[in-house]
C-alpha cells in the first residue's frame, strides 16, 4: 500500500517493486512474468516475513541480504515536511519553537523601531518647519499628510512583491531585506532631523511603508514551522512581541520629545538589532530551490502590479476569502479607533494627552500579556470562535455608554479579548494552504490590512471633524459619533466570521498543512487502524 522497502532486486533492467509489510493479513505474493521468477508461495494465499526473506534470497542468488542503499541526508526544510511526508521528532519540534521565539524577538525590535519613527514624524516635521516640536502649522500638517500618503502607497503597492519574494527566495531573506529597509529609514529620519531636511523625512516615510510587510512575512515564517497544536501559540508569541515593541516605541518619542534626536538614535539601534538577529540568529528553513515557486518574467511583472494580487484572492477557497474579509473589516475598525481615541475621545471623555498616552500604553501592554496567555491555553479555532464577539461589544460599549472615562476603560478591556481572537484568526488564515503557496496569503493579508486601515481612517475623519466643529460652536456634538462607524465595521467582521464557520467549515484546511511529530503520527496511524479492520 505504501512503499518502504525493496522486494525484487537483480540486474539493472529488472523491475524493482516495493512493499511495506509482507506480514500483513491478506497480503499477496506476486511476480512479473518474463522478468522475475515465479515465487514458491501460492499467489492467492497470505505469507509471512520468512517467506518474503526466502524469496529475496532466491531472486538475489545469494544467501545474504543485500545492503540497503543509504538514504541521502537532506537539509531539513518545510518542503520536505509537506511534499515528502516528513515527520519531525520532538527535538526538532523544540528547535522549531526556538526558531519562532527568535523570530518573534527580532520582530519586536523591528516593530519598536517602526513605531518610534512613525510617532516621531509629526514632532520632527514641526521642529524642521516651525522651530519647535510643539508648534503645529498648516505647512507641517500638509507635509505630514503627504508623508503618510506616500507611506500607505508604498505599503499597498509592494505587498504582492514581498509575498512572492518569500516563495522565490525564502522567508528569512525577505525578513532580512525588510529589516534593512527599516534601518535605512532610521538613518534617513535621523539625518533629516539633525540637518533639518524635510525631504529626508519623506524618503524615510516611503521606506517605512515599504517595510510594513514585516508582520505578514514573520507570521508566514512561523506558520511554516508550526504543528496543529502550537500554531496559535507561535502566532500569539509573535503578536505579543510586536505589542511589546509597540509599547516601547510609543513611549520613547513622548519621553524624548524635547530631545528628539535621542529617540531617533534609539530607533536606529532597534532597527540594527533586528537586522542582525534576522541575518545571523534566525535560521533559514526555506525549501530547497527545486521545491520553491519558479521565478519568471511574467511573475515579476505581476508582483509589481498591485492589481495582480486579486488573481491570488480569487484562487482561494470561499472560506479563506471570508477569513481575509474578516481581517479587512477588523483593520478598518482598528483604523477608526486609532484616529478617534487621540482626537474625539479626548474631548468626549475629558482626558488629557498624558492620560491618553498612559491608556494606550496600558492597552498595548495588556494586549501582549493577553495574547501570550490566550494562545497558550486555547486552541486557535475554539479561541477565535469564543472571543470574536468581544470586538463588536467593545465598540458597542462606547456607542451606547455615557461620556465617562470608565466606559472607555471597559471598552479597551473588551478589546483585549479581540486582540486574542485576531491572533487566532491570523493563525487560521495562514493554515489554509501549504508553505509553497503561503506567500500568496502573505501578500493578501498585508494588502487587506493596509486597505482596511486606510478605509477606516478615510471614513472616520469627516465624522470626527463634523462632531468637533459642532462641539466647538454649540458645546454639543452631532448625533453621529465615531464609535458608531467603528461598530459598523466590527459588526460586519463578526457576522462574516461566524458565517464562514457556520456554512463553510467543510472547506477549513487548518491543521492539514502543518508539521507533525512522530508521536502524533503514531497516534494518527493508531486511530486509522481502529477505523479500518483490514489495515496492517
Amino acid at each position: 500500500r505504501r512503499a518502504s522497502g525493496p522486494i525484487f532486486r537483480g540486474e539493472p533492467d529488472l523491475v524493482v517493486a516495493e512493499y511495506e509489510s509482507m506480514a500483513a493479513p491478506g497480503g499477496l505474493a506476486f511476480s512479473v512474468p518474463g522478468v522475475c521468477p515465479e515465487p514458491d508461495v501460492d499467489p492467492v494465499k497470505p505469507f509471512d516475513q520468512e517467506a518474503a526473506a526466502e524469496l529475496e534470497k532466491k531472486i538475489d542468488g545469494s544467501g545474504e541480504q543485500p545492503a540497503r542503499p543509504e538514504k541521502p541526508k537532506v537539509r531539513m526544510s518545510m518542503a520536505s515536511a509537506y511534499d515528502a511526508a516528513y515527520i519531525m521528532t520532538e527535538d526538532e519540534l523544540r528547535q522549531f519553537w526556538r526558531n519562532s521565539v527568535w523570530t518573534s524577538v527580532s520582530y519586536g525590535f523591528s516593530t519598536a523601531a517602526y513605531v518610534v519613527i512613525a510617532f516621531a514624524m509629526p514632532y520632527s516635521l514641526n521642529y524642521i518647519l516651525n522651530g519647535s516640536p510643539e508648534i503645529v502649522s498648516s505647512e507641517s500638517a500638509g507635509l505630514l499628510s503627504v508623508s503618510l500618503s506616500i507611506n500607505m502607497a508604498c505599503a499597498i503597492v509592494l505587498q504582492e512583491a514581498w509575498g512572492r519574494c518569500g516563495s522565490w527566495f525564502g522567508r528569512k531573506w525577505v525578513m532580512v531585506a525588510i529589516a534593512l529597509l527599516v534601518s535605512l529609514s532610521g538613518v534617513a529620519c535621523l539625518l533629516g532631523h539633525m540637518l533639518r531636511l524635510s525631504g529626508l523625512w519623506i524618503l524615510s516615510s516611503a521606506l517605512v511603508g515599504a517595510s510594513s510587510a514585516m508582520y505578514a512575512s514573520s507570521s508566514t515564517y512561523c506558520a511554516d514551522m508550526s504543528t496543529a497544536e502550537n500554531f496559535g501559540k507561535t502566532t500569539g508569541t509573535l503578536t505579543a512581541m510586536g505589542s511589546i515593541g509597540a509599547c516601547v516605541g510609543f513611549v520613547i518619542p513622548v519621553v524624548f520629545a524635547s530631545a528628539l534626536h535621542i529617540a531617533l538614535w534609539i530607533a536606529l539601534a532597534f532597527a540594527l538589532v533586528a537586522l542582525l538577529l534576522f541575518a545571523f540568529v534566525v535560521p533559514d528553513v526555506s525549501p530547497p530551490l527545486e521545491k520553491r515557486s519558479k521565478l519568471s518574467k511574467g511573475d515579476i511583472c505581476q508582483a509589481l502590479l498591485m492589481c495582480s494580487v486579486f488573481k491570488s484572492f480569487f484562487a482561494q477557497t470561499r472560506y479563506t476569502q471570508m477569513l481575509l474579509g474578516t481581517m479587512f473589516l477588523s483593520g478598518a475598525a482598528f483604523g477608526c479607533m486609532r484616529v478617534w481615541i487621540v482626537s474625539w475621545g479626548m474631548l468626549y471623555y475629558g482626558i488629557s494627552v498624558q492620560m491618553t498616552g498612559t491608556v494606550l500604553l496600558l492597552f498595548f501592554a495588556g494586549g501582549a500579556v493577553a495574547i501570550m496567555l490566550g494562545t497558550r491555553f486555547l486552541p486557535a479555532q475554539l479561541g477565535c470562535s469564543m472571543l470574536m464577539w468581544m470586538e463588536a461589544m467593545a465598540s458597542l460599549t462606547c456607542t451606547v455608554g455615557p461620556a465617562a472615562f470608565p466606559v472607555l476603560c471597559i471598552s479597551l478591556v473588551l478589546d483585549l479579548g479581540a486582540t486574542i481572537s485576531g491572533s487566532f484568526l491570523t493563525s487560521m488564515y495562514f493554515g489554509q494552504v501549504s508553505s509553497k503557496r503561503r506567500g500568496e496569503l502573505t501578500a493578501l493579508h498585508s494588502l487587506a490590512e493596509k486597505l482596511g486601515t486606510l478605509l477606516g481612517v478615510t471614513v472616520i475623519t469627516p465624522v470626527i471633524v463634523d462632531w468637533i466643529t459642532a462641539y466647538m460652536m454649540t458645546g454639543q456634538g452631532t448625533w453621529l459619533t465615531p464609535p458608531m462607524i467603528q461598530l459598523v465595521f466590527d459588526g460586519a467582521s463578526v457576522i462574516l466570521y461566524y458565517s464562514a464557520r457556520l456554512f463553510l467549515r467543510h472547506q477549513d484546511k487548518f491543521g492539514v498543512f502543518v508539521l507533525r511529530t512522530d508521536s502524533e503520527k503514531r497516534k494518527e496511524m493508531g486511530s486509522q487502524d481502529d477505523e479500518d479492520p483490514t489495515s496492517d
